[in-house]
């Protein structure tokens, strides 16, 4: 038996069949009935089929009840709650449709399209698999993250499959055609609320962000399960979200690979790490947020850049100061600095009053004896996790109190504004970035993409490594 035999012997069996059978059949057009609690709209027929990125629909006509006129404002019950029942769903068109459009040739019919659907079953406890379709220029899970072969039931990949542990519960994250569409994929292998699910699908969704520099979210279908087999569903939500986007990347294996002259293993990170990863987040929505600010400013200008990672730089800075803090503030022991706050007030509270210009500015200070300083702090948390620091890593650093106050920096000096602001941009992202991956147990090498960016396009010689270790 040959390697490639061997890989295909060992592989995992992701089963995708049921899975296009059931998309399938909820795709194609198929006539409901309405149930509304509008008259105008309740019992008439709607047909129902896939669109992009949604369903395109079509009623019959609007009833005469009511009067109708009573209802036009809410489009006659179709922007509200309603139900479409046929012999093979149920589903909740929870917000209503997206759009309508009124044929008054045709009868009072309307037509237009809905970005979200569920079954009547979503709410329960079950076993899920979300699917995101890839772009073209989407990254693929692979690229970052160490991966394990798998199969389907018509091919074979050696590699792409990769199980993550998140919160006590076990999922699968990899990409893989389905009917004949290239897609991302999230399933649980344990039941799990839906809610629940589908704050962990974020959680993967935004990580891998950050690390690939793809968001991809245009849309999703979540299917739940019997059981994690994945033969047969017994639930389904689709949901339009937002276009995908994509920006700076924090790793490039593959770059590394073929720049590197040195048998190096290339950067990829352990799935058990992305695991620690989006658990962090889950259970630190601190960390969350920065992660989601760092992402959804991929396509911002950069002075939103500038200021948004501004913001995550602070916050990640608090993190890692909070839980530090006993090792780094002034006092050791906390009744020590309580006690002497104390005796100092007391020396203030002798003072005369007529001696004082803000006394309670006096006071509030002796309050933050025992804390580490704002701007000390900053590079204290990098010092902290062991991350190097250059003299330009700390002049962008101290630059982010001009940028959360909407100041842009940049006074007698020689370069271009753009050019000026694109570098530090690309400083903080590298920053940010650094901390989450370090705070998160990774040791290994971050794209620098401000050298990247000067190696394409600036051709300014900055003196750094297109590669950092922290």
């Amino acid at each position: 038996m040959n390697n490639i035999d061997k890989l295909k012997e060992d592989a995992v069996l992701v089963k995708i069949k049921e899975t296009e059978e059931f998309l399938q059949k909820l795709h194609e057009k198929r006539n409901y009935k309405i149930v509304s609690s509008y008259p105008t709209i309740n019992t008439i027929d709607c047909e129902l089929e896939r669109g992009t990125k949604c369903f395109k629909y079509s009623t019959g006509e609007i009833l005469p009840v009511g009067p109708p006129v009573k209802y036009q404002n809410e489009s006659y019950g179709l922007q509200k709650s309603f139900k479409l029942v046929s012999d093979d769903f149920k589903i909740n068109v929870t917000d209503g449709v997206s759009s309508v459009s009124i044929n008054l040739a045709e009868g009072f019919k309307s037509s237009g399209i809905i970005r979200e659907i569920q079954s009547e079953s979503f709410w329960r406890k079950s076993i899920f698999r979300a699917i995101f379709p890839l772009s073209d220029n989407s990254k693929k899970p692979f690229e970052v993250i160490n991966s394990l072969p798998f199969k389907t039931e018509s091919y074979f990949r050696v590699a792409g499959f990769i199980p993550l542990e998140i919160n006590e519960i076990k999922f699968n994250f990899y990409n893989t055609k389905i009917n004949e569409t290239d897609s991302l994929v999230i399933e649980s292998l344990n039941a799990i609320a839906p809610m629940d699910f589908e704050n962990t699908v974020l959680a993967v969704l935004y990580s891998f962000a950050m690390l690939s520099g793809s968001l991809v979210r245009s849309e999703v279908t979540i299917i739940q399960y019997l059981d994690n087999s994945f033969e047969t569903a017994t639930g389904f939500k689709f949901k339009k979200i937002e276009d995908s986007i994509n920006g700076m990347s924090a790793i490039e294996p593959k770059l590394f690979a073929h720049l590197s002259k040195e048998n190096i293993k290339t950067p990829h990170i352990s799935s058990n790490l992305f695991s620690t990863i989006v658990n962090k987040s889950l259970n630190d929505l601190r960390l969350f947020r920065s992660i989601r600010i760092i992402t959804e400013s991929f396509n911002y200008p950069l002075e939103i850049k500038a200021s948004t990672y501004s913001v995550a730089l602070e916050t990640l800075k608090n993190i890692i100061i909070e839980q530090n803090e006993k090792t780094i503030n002034p006092f050791k022991s906390k009744k020590t600095a309580s006690d002497t706050i104390k005796a100092l007030k007391e020396v203030i509270n002798k003072v005369k009053q007529s001696e004082f210009n803000n006394k309670s500015s006096v006071l509030k200070k002796l309050e933050q004896i025992n804390q580490v300083g704002n701007k000390d702090s900053f590079l204290l948390s990098f010092q902290l996790l062991d991350i190097p620091l250059n003299e330009d890593d700390k002049r962008c650093i101290n630059m982010r109190n001009d940028f959360l106050h909407g100041r842009i920096p940049f006074e007698n000096e020689e370069d271009s504004e753009d050019y000026k602001l694109q570098h530090i941009v690309y400083k903080l992202h590298l920053l940010t970035t650094s901390l989450i991956m370090k705070y998160c147990g990774y040791n290994g090498l971050m794209l620098n993409n401000i050298k990247l960016a000067d190696l394409i396009h600036f051709r300014k010689n900055i003196n750094e490594p297109l590669f950092r270790k922290i």
